[in-house]
């Protein structure tokens, strides 16, 4: 069996950067890129926020640099990890098909959409309830469209509907909002912002076509008629694997300043890691980080 140099679980901005780094460093790199290659910002609809790009797609954006990992010929497979070994030497991990095993691991699985958990919530999925307008939103064309947060993904899909739905109205438990620049429309009586509301419920049988709101201040409830609702609630980091590592209040992985892990030749980057800002360029700039500690480890050790 091969043994890798690395490992990288995750291929969205820190596991290609750390991909590109290692590869020039003339590591043997593997990538577990998972069955949806990208990460988040694939699904973004506009990065206006990334170097060398005024605006881009961020799936185009995602395909340029997998292109990038390809071409220093790392081996990409398109399957995620079921099961690792962190004790072992050297580091297993398994997927559904297939065993391989590295020198080191770099962890950039990232994070997954929050949601409401309420009833008839995985129902509704796929039908009228999604959390991602860039991969849905042309299905609601012409139609009136509910988006649920208060962060800058939440201004980035409503700025996305506003160019297919007919009505978007955005609902927040505040009316302080996180994202840098909230979203405008061009014409009137297109945009609402529903302040002090929750969605307490989901109206609707086989497809969702009403949300049920409270009033986070009066308990007060109202019933808006949507045929879409878009959860931009925030994330979940994807640490299931590996939540015997040292980890934040908040399921994020500790690391220190070079990326390194609780575990020995276990190293993280990106939007899993604690205290990282939710930034495409700061994610790429932590797997530089990483990839730079671990070839450095890797030298080391094989000189000792």
């Amino acid at each position: 069996m091969t043994i890798y140099d690395v490992v990288i679980l995750g291929s969205g901005p820190a596991g290609c950067c750390a991909a590109i780094y290692a590869a020039r460093a003339n590591l043997n790199v593997l990538m577990l890129a998972g069955p949806d290659s990208g990460g988040q910002l694939a699904k973004a609809s506009e990065v206006a926020n990334f170097p060398g790009f005024s605006a881009i797609n961020g799936a185009d954006l995602m395909e340029k640099m997998l292109n990038q990992v390809t071409s220093l010929k790392v081996e990409v497979v398109y399957d995620a990890a079921k099961s690792l070994d962190l004790t072992a030497s050297p580091i297993t991990v398994a997927t559904a098909k297939q065993t391989y095993q590295a020198k080191t691991l770099l962890l950039a699985t990232g994070s997954h959409s929050k949601m409401l958990n309420l009833a008839n919530e995985a129902k509704l999925l796929g039908h009228g309830l999604s959390t991602c307008a860039t991969c849905d939103g042309p299905l609601f064309k012409g139609r009136k469209v509910a988006i649920v947060g208060g962060g800058d993904t939440m201004a980035s899909s409503a700025s996305y509907m506003l160019s297919l739905a007919s009505e978007v109205h955005i609902i927040h438990h505040s009316d302080t909002f996180r994202a840098v620049q909230l979203p405008k429309a061009k014409e009137p009586q297109k945009l609402f912002f529903h302040t002090f509301k929750e969605v307490a419920g989901y109206v609707g049988e086989d497809h969702l076509t009403a949300l049920q709101l409270k009033d986070v201040k009066t308990n007060a409830l109202e019933t808006l008629a949507v045929d879409g609702c878009f959860l931009n609630i925030g994330y979940v980091p994807n640490n299931e694997l590996f939540n015997t590592l040292k980890l934040a209040s908040d399921g994020r992985i500790e690391v220190d300043s070079s990326g390194n892990t609780s575990a020995p030749n276990v190293f993280a980057a990106g939007d899993v890691v604690a205290n990282m800002p939710r930034q495409a360029v700061v994610a790429a700039s932590s797997g530089c980080i990483a990839a730079l500690a671990l070839s450095k480890h890797l030298r080391e050790a094989s000189h000792a």
